[in-house]
């Protein structure tokens, strides 16, 4: 339905636009009023469960509880009742999912995150298959006769422990509560977006929007519709997956005894495709890094998808707009806001706003090295083994260094994925950022100077609760249209290159240290070396 021009005098008539961003490590609910201002915050802290190696997950009953409460927050904060609110919008941590009974709403297990790395072995299993190596080999030699980039996708295709496919599977096959259910069938499956719409609206709507399920590895984008081909090798029926919907479009409403009245709930987004719309990246070229619990590095490539030549980056579906359909690009490093919780469990900074000062107080990271890889490292790695470590100790070495070594790792691995993109494409000179991470200014000019790019900080600290809030408000006509959102968009402070070559010794380093904890043993619930 055409929900822009149902809701258009009561959109605009209505206070605020709230905005509902589920990350790993915590939830936010954000009020904007017209002129994208922030009326009101809510804030509560995600508590994630490692019980293994490896092993990430949330409990979603918590998590909704938590929605509730950072909505009910914002808008007590914020003196103003939910009839004041046009709509909702909700950005979420991609490839994070549950699965639950549909006739009690009781989860089969905790929400299992997209950066749990449980399904190494399914994926080593299919990459290593003669199915997969044959397909490899047939997309390689059709895309040499048609150039087709489906054939293209073929020849790279690998199972990746950052796809939702592999994961998916893993419940199917080691949760005896799901398969009970689906012999029964009343299992169904979502991601973090689909469980909280489920939820929100009472059991009325089971759906997700094109950006989140295009990073699931279940859909085939090429042809807006889900992967038969994985879900025939990996088990998966279709009968437990939601209905996919516009990014910016109807998805129901609230319960109207949640929140005292019902709220329009006209968005959902995956939080890097929410980032790249908050930022206005609406052009093919515009690129973006975002600097949260992990790093991503996003860049539009318009209408059509752009196919890698090699399994180094991902295209996904950045938002479907009615007919307006558009792609990104991604390379994504899965460990870096991380690193400064780390820090602060070990006592080496109190506040994340301390580690620039501590690091600026040593010329240099005296020698040490920092491998972020708490989950393994994906691009351009790709070895879900690989685990943390610090390398270059000696009896001098200081709580500095090791925090300055921990902010270049993060730098370090923006840079990766900027080769990343630079083998396959011409690299943005302009790069957009934002995220709790990128308010570090020593990061910022040392990515600013690895990859010769012009960084611009952004001024709105919570870009991706605001590209949810545009697009939950222009399905409302809470905003008239993609160009008035652009006279939002202003930078904190830009940042332009230095001298790479005195990074470079300091980054060969790194890499070989990054070698060293590559093939890392894996470690078994006693934490000793498995057999």
């Amino acid at each position: 339905p055409d929900v822009s021009r149902e809701h258009v005098s009561v959109g605009y008539m209505a206070r605020c636009v709230a905005s509902i961003d589920v990350g790993t490590t915590g939830v936010r609910c954000v009020l904007f009023d017209h002129d994208a201002n922030i009326l009101a915050s809510c804030y509560e802290k995600v508590v994630e469960h490692h019980e293994r190696s490896g092993w990430s997950e949330v409990d979603p009953m918590e998590l909704w509880e938590q929605c509730q409460a950072v909505l009910r927050g914002a808008l007590k904060t914020a003196k103003l009742a939910a009839r004041d609110v046009a709509s909702i919008g909700i950005a979420t941590l991609r490839g994070s999912f549950v699965t639950w009974n549909k006739r009690t709403g009781q989860p089969a297990h905790r929400i299992i995150t997209w950066q749990d790395a449980r399904s190494a072995d399914i994926c080593n299993r299919w990459n290593s298959s003669a199915l997969l190596t044959t397909m490899n080999y047939v997309g390689a030699a059709l895309h040499k006769l048609t150039r087709d980039p489906r054939h293209l996708a073929m020849r790279s295709f690998k199972f990746d422990t950052i796809h939702t496919s592999v994961r998916l599977c893993w419940a199917l096959e080691n949760v005896p509560q799901t398969k009970a259910w689906l012999d029964e069938g009343e299992l169904l499956f979502g991601t973090t977006d689909t469980w909280l719409l489920w939820k929100l609206t009472g059991g009325a709507v089971h759906a997700t929007d094109y950006s989140s399920v295009s990073c699931t590895g279940l859909y085939d984008f090429y042809v807006l519709d889900w992967s038969w081909f994985v879900l025939r090798i990996l088990g998966i029926p279709a009968s437990i997956l939601p209905e996919v919907r516009d990014t910016s479009g109807d998805f129901g409403e609230t319960l109207p005894e949640l929140f005292g009245a019902s709220i329009p709930i006209r968005a959902l987004v995956a939080d890097q495709q929410g980032a790249s719309f908050g930022h206005c990246c609406f052009e093919e070229g515009d690129a973006k890094v975002s600097l949260g619990t992990g790093s991503f590095v996003n860049i539009v490539t318009g209408r059509k998808v752009f196919t890698p030549m090699s399994y180094t980056m991902y295209p996904m579906i950045g938002w479907k707009i009615g007919d307006e359909l558009t792609y990104l690009i991604e390379a994504t490093s899965t460990c870096t806001g991380t690193i400064l919780e780390w820090g602060r469990r070990f006592a080496l900074i109190e506040e994340s706003s301390q580690a620039d000062e501590l690091a600026l107080s040593v010329t240099d990271s005296g020698g040490v090295v920092f491998v972020n890889a708490f989950h393994g490292l994906n691009s351009p790695y790709h070895d879900a083994s690989a685990r943390g470590s610090i390398m270059g100790i000696s009896s001098g070495t200081q709580p500095a260094h090791v925090v300055r070594a921990m902010l270049q790792a993060i730098a370090f691995r923006v840079k990766d994925l900027y080769d990343v993109v630079e083998d396959e494409m011409p690299v943005p000179k302009v790069l957009r950022a934002d995220g709790g991470v990128a308010q570090s200014n020593f990061i910022m000019q040392t990515i600013s100077t690895l990859t010769g790019a012009r960084v611009e900080r952004s001024k709105h600290r919570e870009m991706t609760a605001l590209g949810a809030a545009f697009l939950a408000g222009l399905a409302v006509g809470f905003w008239k249209d993609k160009q008035e959102l652009k006279r939002f968009v202003e930078v904190d402070r830009a940042f332009t290159p230095g001298d790479a070559d005195e990074l470079q010794p300091t980054l060969d380093l790194w890499r070989t240290a990054v070698r060293r904890a590559c093939d890392w043993p894996h470690i078994d619930a006693h934490g000793r070396p498995a057999k």
